[in-house]
């Protein structure tokens, strides 16, 4: 028995000398990350910007919203009215050499008109329907868009929208715009790095905010007054925001 005890503590003696060298080897390694700098792991020195560029571009083209409204007590009535005002209008727009790919039905509407005086029982009664019909046309020659404006009123356009400018080629001007944000973040990102003394690493991830187009843009009711319209289309504002987190390093020192 005594010489079973004897074999059983040698082995222990055995398994205990195998393992404690691994577990010894083993602390050093799992505890390094939070050893650095003060007990910040490298993993979370990073540090996160937002880059921005933008550029003035003038504008290839406009769009023009408007379209016809009309009130009756019957729905369908409403409808009627406003589809045949629609079809004179846009029969004479094509006339005028309009593409149909030019024109786009934005939204048709029908919606009932309640009485403003409530009944003995508290609700409000159906008085009647509004019909509508939105229709955007772009204008491709800037040259005629006074006259296009001057001939949608004409026509009888009573439910007008607004004037917007945009930009044919706007896509490459995005791209254009998306490499200079980054560009700009990465300025910025070695900028701060740089003066809090630590060393600007790879990026870790990459947020692209998107684009966004300022153009200018005009409340149709303000050229009811004018007979042929006078529109200066002026410049577009373009831009384009991401947001990059780098990694930060500490610079080595020399001796």
């Amino acid at each position: 028995m005594a010489a079973k005890c004897i074999e059983m503590s040698g082995l222990r003696r055995v398994i205990l000398a195998s393992v404690l060298p691994l577990g010894v080897a083993l602390a050093p390694v799992w505890l390094a990350p939070a050893a650095q700098a003060g007990g910040v792991p490298l993993s979370e020195r990073t540090i996160s910007v937002v880059g921005t560029a933008e550029m003035q571009v003038a504008p290839t083209a406009a769009r023009i919203s408007f379209g016809a409204r009309a009130e009756h007590k019957e729905a369908g009535d409403a409808m009627a009215e406003v589809s045949r005002r629609m079809a004179a209008i846009l029969a004479e727009l094509e006339a005028e050499g309009v593409a149909p790919a030019d024109l786009r039905t934005r939204r048709i509407d029908v919606s009932p008109v309640w009485s403003q005086v409530r009944q003995n029982n508290g609700q409000r009664q159906i008085t009647g329907f509004v019909a509508s019909n939105m229709v955007e046309l772009t204008v491709q020659d800037l040259e005629r868009l006074g006259e296009m404006l001057d001939l949608v009123l004409r026509l009888g356009a009573n439910d007008m929208g607004g004037l917007q400018f945009v930009h044919g080629d706007a896509a490459a001007q995005e791209d254009t715009l998306r490499v200079k944000a980054v560009e700009d973040a990465m300025r910025k990102a070695r900028q701060l790095a740089e003066a809090s003394g630590m060393g600007l690493g790879p990026a870790r991830h990459i947020n692209d905010g998107g684009g966004q187009g300022r153009p200018p843009v005009m409340r149709m009711e303000m050229a009811r007054a004018a007979a042929d319209v006078p529109v200066a289309p002026g410049e577009m504002t373009l831009s384009h925001s991401v947001t990059v987190s780098f990694d930060m390093f500490v610079p080595e020192t020399e001796h």
